[in-house]
């Protein structure tokens, strides 16, 4: 929709599935106002003295004409007179978009981020390349360059090692496995915060294994910097049956555990709240049950 400062122009409903674009002609300056171009906005021009903004979606002929086209839509020309002002805001706006929309690099494959990678000695699976994408998010590392964390499955691992993560970097076309992470999980959480005046990312990154009845997990909350996820905080959690007994011809929940833990990061200040809530395996919450809290800092030695 197209604003000004002083109104702002209704579109004309004809049907449910169309709504055709109105030209307007403002009162100052010169040049012809375009008003809900077909959905599209390939590019954003400033046009006469009164920096109306409008949405086309090629460019033909040349710089003065401009053409909107859409299939349920009418088609539609629209020719204002250039001076060097209009020049000048429209060579800027050329040179702010190109770089703009070619940094947004499409989502990698899944086979383009198993063919990245550049440490497959790191892989669980057998074969190597055996690897299952189970999801992929953008992550902003550090530096604020864009990539891309997956939690993967590898194929014919044994059952502590069937769960990982890959953090891959499209800018270099590579890709690696984050191996002190995963094990029996392979979730994951973004938590977007504020440091020193600066948008960042963190990641919760969560790994588990089990053995002799007994599932343990931690909770790890790190910033990525180049390859490496830096540790800021984690935490533990635990699950535990209990000893057997004879007597109750069963676990003695009062002998087993039950400990669970939270990260809270604060969307804009820089600290994080760890909780842990620790317990038998008596499933009698909340009676029998310690919360313990602590808010702690954010540190990150790349930000200064």
């Amino acid at each position: 929709m197209l604003l000004t400062e002083s109104r702002r122009v209704q579109s004309k409903v004809r049907d449910k599935l169309a709504v055709r674009p109105t030209l307007v002609s403002p009162k100052v300056g010169k040049g012809i106002v375009i008003h809900k171009t077909c959905s599209l906005s390939v590019l954003v021009f400033i046009i006469s003295q009164k920096q109306y903004i409008a949405k086309f979606t090629q460019v033909v002929d040349d710089i003065s004409e401009y053409h909107i086209s859409c299939e349920i839509f009418d088609c539609k020309k629209v020719r204002f007179k250039m001076n060097k002002k209009n020049k000048l805001v429209l060579s800027i706006l050329f040179g702010f978009l190109i770089p703009v929309s070619a940094s947004y690099a499409a989502v990698p494959t899944d086979k383009t981020i198993i063919n990245w990678i550049t440490n497959l000695q790191d892989s669980n699976a057998n074969p190597q390349q055996a690897i299952h994408i189970d999801h992929t998010e953008k992550v902003k590392l550090i530096s604020g360059e864009e990539a891309y964390l997956s939690a993967v499955s590898f194929d014919n691992a044994g059952r502590n090692f069937w769960a990982g993560y890959v953090l891959t970097r499209p800018k270099l076309k590579q890709a690696k496995i984050l191996k002190e992470f995963g094990g029996q999980s392979n979730t994951f959480k973004v938590h977007p915060t504020m440091y020193k005046g600066k948008s960042i990312e963190l990641v919760e990154i969560e790994s588990a294994g089990s053995g002799q009845g007994t599932v343990e997990a931690t909770k790890s909350l790190v910033y990525l910097s180049q390859w490496n996820a830096k540790l800021i905080t984690e935490v533990q959690e635990s699950s535990n049956a209990g000893r057997y007994d004879e007597k109750l011809d069963a676990e003695d929940c009062r002998t087993g555990s039950d400990n669970t833990g939270y990260l809270n990061v604060m969307p804009y200040s820089p600290y994080v709240v760890k909780t842990t809530v620790t317990g038998n395996a008596c499933n009698n919450k909340p009676k029998g049950y310690k919360v313990n809290s602590l808010v702690l800092p954010i540190v990150i030695s790349e930000i200064k």
